[in-house]
């Protein structure tokens, strides 16, 4: 990096010869005219542009070149160690330490994401996960064994079909034609199993004997709520849509906690001020298409 210090130096203190002689050895030309009027701060991006291209092929190109393949990061990382659930030998964790497209179907579903697109409807979710091991095809019949955070364990596994696959992609959802499928170290976007899922799960072949699992990956690191507050809807008719806004956010977002006390107070606990305000952002774009409001405390308990 030294040689880009240099380079950066140079742009600020306007030495132009030392910046053109940089620029040359870096394989770019020297800094153009017009461009020795602006202000550092606007000409150093603009020239590390010229030089590396936009942030976001910079970074493909990291991904690309650093990133080890799928199955040399799963053994090299002991993942099956620290997920499995079940016998160590058995033809599922074969499987999932040599990420085997081949072998049966194994998914960790990190967390749940709004659909997006012309004609998706609010409530409507895809699970995010990464294929382990097995490959994933559209209408594929899953076992669902969701992970409950307070109780730290696995809830009794429940039976689902897969409706659609896409794959993640710039922030959008590029769907997956019906003949395709999904092998193996790829990360993945499922519809229709939604309903089953509060936050983490874990999606396998049926045919896995039920003491084989997998515990859900992590995001981040584990954080407890630290800012509550109480709501209600404005308006007494807007009850049953703010029930299920408070549903939904609960089992999407990984570190939200939505519950209701005895004494009927609707509470929203959050990591923190910045994460209560994205919470709260959530809930009034799912209930602006109802034209509900919603009303509480001033400020976080």
């Amino acid at each position: 990096l030294e040689p880009l210090v240099q380079l950066a130096q140079a742009l600020i203190r306007q030495d132009w010869n030392s910046a053109n002689a940089l620029l040359e050895g870096l394989g770019t030309g020297e800094v153009p005219e017009d461009d020795k009027a602006e202000p550092a701060e606007t000409l150093l991006p603009k020239t590390l542009r010229r030089i590396a291209g936009g942030a976001a092929e910079v970074l493909i190109q990291t991904l690309f070149l650093k990133m080890p393949h799928p199955e040399q990061a799963q053994r090299s990382s002991g993942r099956m160690e620290h997920m499995l659930v079940g016998p160590p030998d058995s033809a599922a964790a074969s499987a999932l330490n040599s990420c085997n497209p081949e072998g049966p179907l194994m998914i960790s579903v990190t967390r749940l994401l709004p659909s997006v697109g012309a004609g998706s409807e609010r409530g409507n979710f895809y699970a995010l996960g990464r294929v382990f091991s097995g490959s994933l095809t559209p209408w594929q019949r899953l076992r669902v064994d969701s992970f409950k955070p307070q109780a730290a364990s696995i809830s009794a596994p429940q039976i689902c079909s897969v409706e659609a696959v896409s794959l993640p992609l710039g922030g959008m959802a590029e769907p997956l034609a019906a003949d395709l499928t999904v092998p193996a170290g790829n990360l993945v976007l499922i519809s229709g199993v939604s309903d089953f899922i509060i936050k983490r799960a874990a999606l396998l072949d049926p045919e896995i004997e039920d003491e084989v699992s997998l515990v859900p990956m992590h995001m981040g690191a584990s954080t407890q709520a630290s800012v509550r507050i109480s709501l209600w809807p404005s308006q007494a008719a807007d009850l049953p849509g703010f029930l299920i806004a408070l549903r939904h956010l609960n089992a999407s977002d990984p570190l939200a906690t939505c519950s209701t006390a005895e004494w009927g107070e609707h509470i929203i606990a959050a990591s923190g001020e910045a994460h209560l305000s994205a919470c709260l952002a959530e809930l009034h774009l799912e209930l602006k298409t109802s034209g509900a409001g919603l009303a509480g405390l001033p400020g976080g308990q």
